[in-house]
């Protein structure tokens, strides 16, 4: 019997087979904590095992509840040695003599939230994800870089392994997948001294982690590591799986870590420079991140300029043969959005008119092309038409609906049938069961954390310290039900709850004409097609609609103003103007975040380089790379409006040597295009720009250097600040 737990969600793996004693973890993006439910040491039987590295020995554990047997355990076992900064991970060195293995290894750093003020903690989050956090996050306190540890826990009838306080995804994206790849190298070559079969290795996920795991599976080196893969709530081609702009993440950290241009550029010298920080700068660090969609995270290779349409993870799917050469269990629940809201979202509801703009919000993200037709069309399917008047609740659960399977439910059906379709063993559940003892409204049904205490079996022990709870009997009739079904898949590839559920239902394997799933509640029961019209819209008619071939301004939400394009031509126009004759490279714009709210300073808005050139007849500007928003996840490109402006010159004005120019501002003049400020647009959550005629003086500066340090004999105004927040929504 085996299986081990890592997390950014949650993840494990197992190997052999899977039994009730569990290591609970943490909510996502909050880090991790491994514990157990084995509460009763008894220090009079130890045990010797020979690992690859030395000799280790544990401790037997009593579990809380009397209908689980004593449990060998083995903490803080090392399966790599202390990692350095942006680096692949390295054996772990021997050890002389026995290595006592009776303490947790500390967790890895990692920014927590504050909730502190429960008001303002509430404004940002839900009421479960507060206590959820206020459960956890004492447990996060013993913090350090050196992380890489396993808990083996190993029950009588086989063996356990469990995640250290680790959470892979809280290191580099890159790094987090080679600290996941070790470990499973680790537990491979070791397994067999804990019992363990080697070429029954399961790993697990939940949430976030489940994206990680499902990640591992696209590395060409990742085969043969595992035979079976369970996911819940989780996919690699979930819209918050993968860093979206893995250069801008990398050019926004050393901006925020104040490495030089030359570090910034050269991914040597960027490595340096992080090693060269304190840990409390790193942390400090906040990700570019854009609502729905991933900060820190791993991220797959895709052409320059390749639209975000989910295209690259799912090509390095179908070539991977550790993905379909594995077994796939893929579990979701029926809210997965639950904590993109507030507790204010949740109790109340909210009208139509937020609802829009969290679904513009989240079309304007995830989506690059035809933006008004496909949020046309998923208003369209999760609104009743048949009521003309909508309560805020049932607006709320269709919001919550319509996030939900965008966010997991279709990406997860998406990996199934991909799965299934080179003829890999497959399998798909909807876990419908809630318990009664939650911190959500109960017509949510099961959200996002429901099903982790249920495979993990905590209702069969009564509970843990990280999830007080009274079960019913029915919560336990269920958890025996997850708990077999996951044993059966762990030992034999073929999810049963055969004997230990009453129902005796098998879970199918999902194939794609009959498209069969489990539907695990109180009765289990198979069902078919897992919400086929809805799925339909994400899977069929989204990604058609989801194409170029029009106009860039059609793809476009309406702007708060409509000169917006406009408007950035003018500013840029601006900030690079200099003398006739000379040539230059204006340093990368800042901003800081000077409005109060709701975000933090530190956010950046335009990420690219820009290259500016005036001929003495001929004012030109070039434009090198894009101006993108971390927020909107879309670029906002002034090629075309520059070329035809080129074609077609506008008013002339006379310069002060005689010679024509276009719109250039005089010396101290207030700019009559100037940015204002980073306004809410009122048709989503993101922030869009809107021009003033009287709020910033474009600053006169002499350039001496440019971007690369070198000489500059021009002088450019140059616009060095403005604004762009971030919403907590």
């Amino acid at each position: 019997m085996s299986r081990c737990f890592y997390d950014c969600g949650r993840l494990g793996f197992t190997g052999d087979f899977y039994n009730q004693s569990l290591a609970r973890t943490s909510p996502p993006c909050c880090g991790r904590y491994t514990g157990s439910l084995l509460t009763s040491i008894n220090t009079n039987h130890y045990y010797d095992f020979l690992a690859n590295r030395g000799a280790i020995r544990g401790v037997i554990v009593e579990p809380a509840s009397r209908r689980l047997e004593p449990v060998e355990v083995f903490r803080g076992v090392p399966y790599a040695a202390p990692p350095a900064r942006l680096a692949a991970p390295a054996p772990p060195p021997r050890w002389p003599g026995t290595r006592l293995a009776d303490a947790f290894a500390p967790v890895c750093p990692q920014a927590l939230p504050d909730i502190s003020n429960k008001t303002a903690a509430l404004a940002r989050m839900p009421l479960g994800v507060y206590n959820e956090l206020r459960l956890t996050l004492p447990l996060l306190a013993n913090q350090s870089e050196d992380c890489l540890y396993l808990n083996i826990y190993v029950p009588g009838s086989g063996f356990l392994t469990s995640g250290s306080p680790l959470d892979p995804a809280h290191r580099a994206g890159g790094a987090a997948l080679l600290d996941l790849a070790a470990a499973l190298r680790w537990l491979r070559r070791n397994v067999a001294a804990f019992g363990g079969d080697p070429a029954r290795v399961t790993m697990a996920g939940h949430s976030q982690a489940a994206a990680i795991a499902n990640t591992l599976l696209m590395m060409p080196d990742s085969k043969g590591l595992v035979s079976r893969v369970l996911l819940l709530s989780g996919s690699a081609l979930g819209a918050a799986a993968l860093a979206p702009d893995a250069a801008l993440a990398r050019r926004h950290a050393a901006q925020a870590l104040r490495c030089s241009q030359d570090e910034a550029t050269e991914e040597h010298w960027l490595i340096a420079c992080v090693r060269s920080r304190p840990l409390s700068a790193l942390l400090a660090v906040e990700a570019p991140r854009a609502r729905f969609l991933a900060g820190w995270a791993p991220s797959v290779p895709v052409a320059r300029g390749a639209p975000p349409t989910g295209q690259a993870p799912t090509r390095a799917l179908h070539a991977s043969d550790a993905f379909l050469d594995c077994a796939l269990a893929v579990v979701v629940t029926t809210t997965e959005s639950y904590q993109y809201f507030n507790e204010d979202d949740i109790r109340h509801g909210f009208e139509e008119e937020h609802r829009n703009r969290i679904l513009r919000t989240y079309v304007r993200n995830v989506y690059r092309y035809h933006r008004n037709e496909i949020f046309a069309a998923v208003r369209n399917e999760y609104t009743d038409w048949e009521k003309p008047i909508q309560h805020p609740i049932n607006i709320r659960d269709a919001t919550l609906e319509a996030l939900s399977d965008a966010l997991a439910a279709a990406p997860a059906l998406r990996l199934a049938q991909l799965h299934a379709r080179r003829g890999a063993p497959t399998y798909f559940a909807h876990f419908v069961h809630q318990s009664k003892e939650v911190d959500y409204p109960q017509r949510l049904g099961s959200v996002t954390s429901e099903t982790l205490p249920y495979f993990l079996g905590l209702p069969l022990v009564g509970g843990a310290p990280l999830a007080p709870r009274n079960y019913s009997r029915g919560d336990v009739g269920v958890a025996e039900a997850a708990v077999a079904l996951l044993a059966s898949f762990a030992k034999t590839g073929e999810p049963r709850a055969g004997d230990h559920h009453e129902s005796g239902v098998a879970w199918p394997r999902y194939e794609l004409n009959t498209q069969q799933y489990l539907s695990i509640s109180s009765k289990l029961r198979v069902k078919s097609h897992y919400r086929g019209h809805k799925m339909a819209l994400w899977l069929h008619l989204v990604p058609q609609l989801h194409r170029p071939g029009a106009a860039p301004r059609h793809h476009q939400f309406r702007a708060t103003h409509p000169d917006m394009f406009a408007d950035l031509e003018h500013l840029l126009r601006w900030m690079l103007h200099k003398d006739p004759s000379s040539r230059c490279t204006v340093p990368q714009l800042t901003s800081h975040a000077w409005l109060t709210q709701p975000a933090p300073p530190g956010k950046h808005l335009f990420h690219e380089l820009l290259v500016c050139d005036r001929h003495e007849a001929n004012p030109e500007m070039y434009y090198s790379g894009s101006l993108s928003s971390p927020r909107s996840g879309s670029l906002i490109s002034l090629a075309e409006h520059l070329a035809k402006e080129r074609s077609n010159p506008s008013e002339v004005a006379i310069r002060s040597d005689g010679k024509p120019s276009r719109d250039e501002p005089k010396r101290n003049s207030m700019a009559l295009h100037a940015l204002s400020t980073a306004d809410k647009d009122a048709q989503s959550d993101n922030y869009s720009l809107r021009s003033s005629a009287d709020s910033f003086t474009i600053e006169y500066k002499g350039v001496t250097k440019d971007y690369r340090g070198h000489d500059a004999t021009c002088q450019c105004y140059v616009y060095t600040e403005y604004t762009s927040v971030d919403l907590f929504m």
